[in-house]
């Protein structure tokens, strides 16, 4: 019978990385390592300057009921702060619809205050009754509570509900940028500055530098030209502004123009504004401006590297390092982290494999300690790289030992990106293990990250752990492997087979897809159709195209093997009725939901199915369609499976019939 493309089927989920196959790009002037880690990417700005809630202590609300209507407005205050907190301690339980009730509450009973400081207690509970919302996706609804504050408050010209009303357009800004509606965003942050670009006090002009900032990133998606003169509209207003918030923000601007530079082809220009960046603001006290600095000192040595100035980029790499590398401050220590991961991709890139791994020890020194998750990540993806160069210098049993260091620290923590480097530092520890020990090590390892994973919130993540799993056999499938390989697909099977995510469906479908294949090459044809009978089963009601191609796959394999036992059995005058009929079923199941290049494959089974059931005029209709789909191929074919353990006078007959039934195809 024609067989439905026993293979080992690729899978085509996007890879994170190659295994210990290190390249170095450059990517808006920041290297990228694309190996068991990545290197660090940089949008134009931090643009996760988060959307603005206030806190304080709860207490109960009992006291409105005498104080409430209190004619003193400090009295009201006290009132109205104290529903506030309770309001807040309802959102930080996770009760987000009494929280929301509570909030209404305070503005129900006080939005009409006259008092000032009465109003400020207003619009914090409002602002942060829409902030929740937008933490539960609810973005329209977020919006409207925006909308409202402006619509009801925005002609107040008190200072102290001026930063109010400018967090609530800016929380805007942010909402518009998370629906991905770049025009309304711009539109948001061009308010703060038309409202309140004029104002002297430092506060509110920290609101419309950051707007300010915010708008440069957004533009430079499209713009960067555009982006540029924002950067420097924020440099000429306040380039001389003592508010330390303020400073932050020029830095941020500059160092953000001088990455807009790099992308224009204008090294020489990038490299001079970061000098700027790093001569005017080196010698502040205030830790987010050093931040920036470091970023400038960062920045500078990558675009050295763009320029082909390795050296001077690794010893810049060295400065950042040393002199931010202990600071409390975690923008700090992210840039001196970054620099010294940066250095130990640039060396690895050149073969020296030893600097690389001391370069990556100095990251080593972070692992015990709790830490930034941006920082530990970076510190992370170093170790993994670290074991990768340790492989590669096959010191297999030092690269096994780093990175149990990494699944020890962090295999519990809750915090995506340091789960992934987990992920990688599993399966690249299988790897040192696969040359250092035996099989069963390797296996008991796939499946301790399995166990971990396969209950992990993320549904990426599930598929990033089940897609390596199912590569690592593939890789043993097509070098024929098939013991090797299919315990790894039915430890796939095991861990993952309850999971409803799309993409861990498909890596369980091509597991078993992959695994009959290996037990039909393996010679092993009763476990091929009992594994194809379980696709079949397991994704039975699947409605995604590509699952159902290949349970059409497995319907038509397995019943190409139920022919091929009801042949042998008719030869041993036994009845095969029922293994046919069942052939006949799956067959026709399979036409409905095959993909259409294995429909003539599907049609041909299906007609040779009926004929050896006896039913002659179905099987004709079948062949003939199929012959129309495949042409010549299918006949050559169909008359091979006549001669597999042939059946007589049936095949004979057969023949015959198949000669008849070609005649009229227009083959090519």
């Amino acid at each position: 019978m024609p067989v439905s493309a026993r293979r080992a089927a690729p899978y085509t989920a996007d890879m994170h990385c190659k295994l210990l196959a290190l390249s170095v790009k450059v990517l808006v002037g920041w290297l990228l390592a694309a190996c068991m880690a990545h290197g660090q990417t940089v949008n134009l700005a931090y643009t996760s300057d988060a959307a603005n809630s206030y806190a304080d202590v709860p207490v109960p609300e009992l006291v409105y009921a005498r104080f409430g209507k209190s004619p003193d407005p400090v009295v009201r205050e006290q009132v109205a702060q104290g529903m506030f907190n309770r309001a807040l301690h309802l959102s930080r339980s996770g009760d987000m619809a009494q929280s929301a009730i509570a909030y209404d509450q305070v503005y129900e009973r006080f939005g009409q205050d006259a008092a000032p400081n009465v109003l400020v207690v207003v619009l914090k509970a409002l602002i942060n009754k829409g902030y929740d919302l937008g933490q539960q996706q609810q973005l329209e609804s977020e919006r409207a509570v925006y909308a409202l504050i402006n619509r009801q408050y925005g002609q107040r010209q008190e200072l102290v509900l001026k930063k109010k009303l400018a967090d609530a357009l800016f929380n805007t800004g942010i909402n518009w940028q998370h629906s991905g509606n770049t025009a309304a965003a711009l539109e948001a942050y061009r308010l703060i500055d038309a409202r309140f670009g004029a104002e002297t006090e430092s506060s509110l002009q920290a609101s419309v530098a950051v707007a300010l900032v915010n708008s440069a990133v957004m533009l430079a998606r499209t713009d960067v030209p555009a982006a540029i003169a924002v950067c420097d509209q924020i440099k000429a207003r306040y380039g001389s502004a003592p508010s330390p918030l303020l400073r932050k923000r020029v830095a941020q601007a500059q160092v953000n123009k001088a990455i807009g530079l790099q992308r224009l082809g204008e090294p020489a220009q990038a490299l001079y504004t970061y000098d700027f960046v790093v001569q005017r603001f080196a010698a502040d006290k205030a830790a987010p401006v050093l931040a920036e600095v470091g970023r400038a000192l960062y920045g500078k040595a990558i675009s050295l590297a763009d320029l082909g100035r390795i050296d001077a980029a690794m010893a810049l790499y060295d400065t950042v390092y040393t002199r931010y590398g202990t600071s409390r401050h975690a923008p700090l220590r992210l840039v001196a982290m970054q620099s010294v991961f940066n250095k130990g991709v640039a060396l690895a890139a050149r073969d020296q494999l030893e600097a690389s791994v001391a370069s990556y020890a100095l990251l080593s020194k972070a692992l015990n300690y709790q830490d930034d998750a941006d920082v530990q990540e970076i510190v992370l993806q170093g170790m993994v790289n670290m074991g990768a160069m340790l492989h590669r210098l096959k010191h297999y049993g030092q690269a096994i030992d780093v990175y149990e260091r990494v699944v020890q620290r962090y295999r519990t923590d809750l915090a995506h990106g340091l789960r992934e480097q987990v992920a990688f530092a599993f399966f690249n520890q299988g790897v040192s293990l696969k040359a250092f020990a035996d099989a069963r090590s390797v296996l008991a390892n796939y499946d301790r990250a399995a166990r971990i994973f396969c209950a992990d919130p993320d549904p990426q993540l599930r598929e990033l752990v089940a897609a390596k799993l199912y590569n690592k056999a593939q890789q043993l499938t097509l070098q024929e492997k098939y013991a090797e390989a299919a315990p790894i697909y039915q430890l796939v099977y095991a861990r993952f087979d309850d999971d409803t995510a799309l993409g861990v469906r498909k890596v369980l479908a091509l597991s078993l897809n992959n695994m009959a294949a290996g037990s039909g090459f393996a010679g092993e044809p009763q476990e091929e159709r009992r594994i194809n009978d379980v696709l079949a089963q397991r994704f039975a009601t699947d409605e995604d195209a590509e699952i159902s191609a290949l349970v059409a796959r497995a319907l038509s394999n397995a019943a190409d093997a139920r022919m091929v036992q009801s042949k042998q059995w008719l030869q041993k005058a036994q009845s095969p009725a029922h293994l046919l009929a069942r052939a006949v079923t799956d067959l026709q199941k399979a036409r409905s939901i095959c993909a259409p290049e294995e429909c003539s494959t599907v049609l041909a089974n299906l007609g040779y199915a009926q004929f050896l059931s006896g039913d002659a005029a179905m099987a004709e209709q079948a062949i003939r369609e199929a012959i129309r789909l495949g042409g010549a191929p299918i006949v050559e074919s169909l008359r091979r499976d006549a001669v597999l353990h042939r059946l007589e006078p049936t095949d004979t007959q057969f023949e015959k019939m198949l000669t008849v039934w070609s005649k009229p195809a227009q083959l090519p």
